[in-house]
Order: C-alpha cells, then sequence, then structure tokens
C-alpha cells in the first residue's frame, strides 16, 4: 500500500518540472474523482492508501491520453467557480 502525499501525486503529473498537480482524466478516473475536478480535489487525495499496483497503472498514464480537449478552457472553470459559490455544482459529459 502506498500513502498519496504531494509528492508521490506531483511524480503522477506530465510535467515533472512543476509544483502542481496535473491529473489527466484517466488517472482521475481511477482515482474515483469526478470531472471536472472541483475546487478541493487534491486535500481528497492526499493521506489515501492506494495500493502499489494502482500506483503503477497511474504512472503508466502519466501524460497519455491528453487532448486539447481534456483541459478546461479558463470560462468553464470560471464559470464552475462561480456555481460553486453559489452552492451548486456542475457536473460535465462529453
Amino acid at each position: 500500500m502506498i500513502t498519496l502525499t504531494h509528492n508521490n501525486l506531483n511524480r503522477l503529473t506530465r510535467n515533472l518540472h512543476t509544483n502542481c498537480i496535473a491529473l489527466n482524466k484517466k488517472q482521475l478516473k481511477l482515482l474515483a474523482i469526478d470531472w471536472p475536478p472541483m475546487h478541493g480535489w487534491t486535500k481528497e487525495l492526499i493521506n489515501r492508501e492506494i495500493s502499489s499496483n494502482l500506483y503503477d497503472e497511474l504512472l503508466e498514464l502519466r501524460g497519455k491520453g491528453v487532448t486539447q480537449d481534456t483541459f478546461m478552457t479558463k470560462k468553464k472553470m470560471a464559470l464552475i467557480r462561480e456555481v460553486e459559490k453559489l452552492g451548486g455544482k456542475i457536473t460535465w459529459s462529453e
């Protein structure tokens, strides 16, 4: 078992030179995080225990399956934040 920390979550990202955690949609799905991830999703993962096999699978997916459509536009993210402030939730489907 592996306990997720900021450091080992950061290793799962496409760009290892950033301090941001930026997992792709496939990785988030394996971690049971809804798409698009809402504010605070990383806090939900910190200290979660996962199997070594799952962590290896997440590493294999690093940087794979990422397309331009995967990234949220600034306008979409601003809309999501506004809805969250009002106490609502947006679910995205593709």
